[in-house]
């Protein structure tokens, strides 16, 4: 590799503060809006459903669309319950269009719906068994003919599937592994095709969600606030950047306009040893409630959740054997009614979470894990104003505060030993972030031009900025009879020890994107989307543009089968630990031979940035401009085709390429100086082959079973493998190689079955290759090639059984409540699913399996409506 040395430097604060200003702006804008004065207040409704046969039986799991109004222009999706029934709540009076499509039904579509001020708005779909059969493969249908269809749909989570389904812990990304191609990794991180989730992006309510410094998956929020949990591999649609990885995206539920209230999982889950209890293993009771505090003008909604979790780890000794996680999250939504065609939203989102021995596994103990901490808070408001002609403003403003810190057990000296880490964990920081952001969209009334039209147009503006510190203490990795064979020491700000002397973070990047997307409806069996979107950034590339393009088509007059396919590039946003890389405590390496005698001259290795240009690496004065973009060049194709009336098959093939990836590699460049360089060279490769099938009945029992086959590789030394959440206390050099997350085969089946007596069976079955391993030597260097051994198959049979009680009316507050009981089983079968190994083939455990995952048993008790 070449290095070559530059003084290439670039201005950047005028970017900086120019893209501060406009959020400013937009923010004000947003908050003023456009107001109507001089009409008589009127409440936001709440639409109710049901949903019937041609003999008036209630279908359960129908899935109904509501479009119309200032409702996003996708609408919000919502399912039938076992009663046929269906609500959406936080609607302002106008018109509006139901469409509702089930398997082995004529689909309902209701247009010119009115609801008005002060009057029930109820919808009654009559849905007759049919001959015609329509698309449904995913958990979410799109409404309407083909053409009116996207040329790439979401996988998405309803309430139903989100309060049912028998996963550990009621969080929002412990339910994204049900999706096809969604992978979660053994270190806990989120991975879509192919790609971690620092490199994705979650939005909720449109408003980015994720730690402003790493990009990581980490503001979490309660599942009951949630009304749809969307998950997309190819978002086609050009308002949505500044990732390289898969898009999520959360819409939560309004306020509503009549109190009510729901108090869900309060029965806490006990431990037991030996057969006698010994403490409260989990406890997460999440109460929610909503209603309204000026009639007719403002509503309120807060979900709660309180979360206390100690997790034990196979493979250590009780009771220290556990990461014990504590924290609460807080999301209160007010919804103010300007006028019938203007509505304006604010919340308050609060996410405090510790976790003690976090990273504790079967090869690290207690005294050897780092704790870790989080707190911080969200501001948004939203602003949806609809104009005469039809056409819709949407914005909104968002100011997040996300600040974190992690530490050792002690002061004592590292250990990396053949079998696992000893003494204390090394490094310790604070970061303290922010995040203001900026979006306005502008949705055209529907027009026509050889065919139909619906166009859209907006940008967004966002800044962050980060301060930070980080010490790091002495590394010793030893051999197996106890002998030093490498040792790592960290200088800090002017070379001192990093102890006396911690290294001081502070760096900010602004960016800026504009779009415009157009859905093109030929005829009622084809349209084209076409998406053009503009991105830039202060830290990389100042000017770069993602076109995409896609397809929906249908090749028969009944929609029996469907075809979509797309290509797009995304330009990834590049996280704030990049920026201020080069603030990193530099790291001494001292080599030892079995007799303690030292090998050479120790080598300091200082933290250093470099971009990609033509003749190889161009160092870089600082990391304030990285002067490139990681960008994603993803394809698909897929065919849906329904069977029979309850059966439907998804066929789809994706491949995705990321470039210009950001990684670290420790270069070498004198005898006793070297350079952990971070630059622009790295890369990825994913594709996948998805096979699904999906069943539905009236019932609304449902099993959705799929199959991928996948091959993930790429740099292996990505900030976010190296950084993220913690430090890796050996940095080996950079090697392209089989991901963490690179699982060939896997099967994943889960369903949703209504029984007699109003239980409900709720199973999830997973089945896959084992994930991927590297052998080391007693240098803790790669011995063979890296990732190329793999874990024993996984195997997991879940389940939950749910029962519902009413309440009996002569309670004072049990008329109309229900109480529901259930209790599952993770690893039914109490598979011997490892979750480490020893992997230094100096040690005489070489090879060996160990963590082994156990039966657990689980009660959980809901109440409310």
């Amino acid at each position: 590799m070449r290095v070559l040395q530059t003084d290439v430097t670039r201005d950047s604060k005028f970017w900086r503060t120019a893209a501060l200003a406009l959020v400013g702006i937009l923010g004000s804008i947003i908050l003023s809006g456009p107001v109507s004065y001089g009409y008589t207040p009127q409440p936001t409704q709440e639409l109710t459903g049901e949903v019937v046969n041609e003999n008036n039986v209630p279908i359960a799991g129908v899935d109904c669309v509501l479009q119309g109004g200032v409702l996003p222009s996708q609408g919000i999706s919502v399912t039938t319950g076992s009663n046929g029934d269906f609500s959406v709540r936080g609607l302002l009076p106008g018109t509006y269009v139901v469409t509702c499509t089930a398997l082995g039904y004529e689909p309902f579509v209701k247009t010119g719906l009115e609801i008005n001020s002060g009057q029930a708005a109820t919808v009654h779909a009559v849905m007759p068994t049919q001959k015609k059969l329509i698309q449904k493969v995913e958990v979410r249908a799109e409404g309407g003919t083909v053409a009116e269809q996207a040329s790439t749909t979401p996988a998405t989570l309803g309430s139903e599937e989100l309060t049912t389904l028998p996963i550990a812990e009621q969080k929002f990304k412990a339910f994204l592994p049900l999706v096809p191609g969604v992978i979660r990794s053994p270190n806990g991180k989120i991975n879509i095709k192919g790609t971690v989730e620092n490199q994705g992006m979650l939005l909720v309510d449109g408003a980015q969600a994720v730690d402003p410094t790493t990009g990581s998956f980490d503001i979490d929020l309660s599942i009951d606030a949630i009304q749809s949990l969307n998950v997309y591999k190819a978002p086609f649609d050009a308002q949505y950047g500044g990732f390289s990885g898969g898009l999520t995206t959360i819409e939560t539920k309004a306020p509503s306009y009549r109190w009510g209230w729901d108090l869900n999982d309060f029965f806490p889950g006990f431990r037991g040893r030996s057969g006698q209890l010994v403490g409260i293993n989990d406890w997460e009771p999440r109460l929610s409630f909503t209603g309204p505090i000026l009639k007719d003008r403002l509503n309120f909604s807060e979900s709660f959740i309180y979360d206390i979790l100690k997790i034990p780890v196979r493979g250590l000794a009780w009771p220290n054997n556990e990461t014990k996680k504590e924290g609460y999250n807080s999301l209160t939504t007010l919804q103010y009614v300007f006028s019938p065609r203007h509505l304006v939203s604010f919340n308050l989102h609060l996410f405090p979470r510790k976790q003690e021995f976090a990273n504790i596994n079967s090869l690290i103990d207690h005294p050897a894990s780092a704790n870790l901490s989080e707190r911080g808070y969200s501001v948004q408001g939203n602003d949806s104003f609809q104009f005469e002609s039809g056409a819709i403003l949407n914005g909104l403003f968002k100011y997040t505060r996300f600040d974190a810190n992690s530490h050792g057990q002690g002061p004592e000296t590292m250990l990396v030993t053949p079998n696992g880490y000893g003494g204390n964990y090394f490094n310790e920081w604070a970061r303290k972030s922010n995040q203001e952001e900026g979006t306005l969209n502008y949705r055209l009334p529907g027009w026509t031009k050889l065919g139909k039209h619906r166009t859209e147009i907006g940008g967004d503006f966002i800044y962050r900025s980060y301060t930070g510190t980080s010490l790091s203490r002495t590394v010793l990795v030893t051999r197996q009879d106890g002998t030093v064979a490498q040792r790592l020491d960290f200088l800090g700000t002017g070379g001192a020890p990093s102890t006396e002397s911690p290294s001081l973070f502070s760096t900010s990047n602004a960016e800026g994107a504009a779009y415009v997307g157009d859905h093109w409806m030929l005829n009622k069996r084809a349209a084209l989307d076409f998406g053009f979107r503009y991105y830039g950034q202060a830290v990389g590339n100042p000017y770069s543009f993602a076109p995409r393009m896609g397809m929906v088509f249908t090749p028969d007059e009944n929609g029996r089968t469907i075809i979509r396919a797309g290509v797009g590039i995304f330009k990834s946003r590049i996280p704030l630990l990049e920026a201020d890389y080069s603030s990193n405590p530099a790291k001494v390496v001292t080599l030892f031979d079995t007799t303690g005698n030292i090998m050479g001259a120790p080598v300091t290795y200082t933290s250093r940035c470099a971009t990609r240009i033509r003749t190889g690496l161009s160092l870089l004065p600082d990391c304030s401009d990285l002067d490139a973009t990681p960008y994603n060049l993803t394809w698909n194709a897929e065919v849906d085709r329904q069977l029979t009336s309850r059966v439907a098959f998804r066929a789809s093939y994706l491949r995705s390429s990321t470039y210009k990836d950001f990684v670290v590699n420790p270069v070498q460049t004198f005898p006793t100086a070297g350079m952990m360089l971070l630059s622009n060279r790295g890369a990825a490769r994913y594709h996948e082959f998805e096979a699904m099938v999906s069943y539905r009945d009236a019932r609304g029992n449902q099993l959705n079973a799929s199959y991928v086959r996948s091959r993930t590789i790429g740099d292996l030394n990505s900030m976010s493998h190296i950084y993220v959440p913690f430090e890796d206390p050996i940095i080996r050099p950079d090697v392209y190689a089989s991901l963490d997350a690179d699982v060939p085969d896997r099967m994943i089946a889960w369903g949703i079955f209504h029984l007699p007596r109003e239980v409900v069976f709720a199973p999830v079955i997973d089945l896959h290759t084992g994930f991927p391993w590297s052998k080391v030597d007693e240098f803790q260097n790669y011995f063979g090639e890296p990732n190329s051994n793999r874990f024993p198959a996984f195997f997991s049979f879940d389940f939950k059984i749910w029962k519902v009680f009413p309440l009996p009316h002569w309670l004072p507050w049990g008329g109309g409540f229900k109480l529901r009981w259930g209790i599952g089983v993770r690893n039914l079968t109490d598979a011997r699913d490892p979750r480490d190994v020893y992997n230094n083939i100096t040690s005489p455990n070489f090879g060996h399996f160990v963590g082994f995952q156990h039966r657990v048993i689980e009660v959980d008790v809901d109440t409310g409506e």
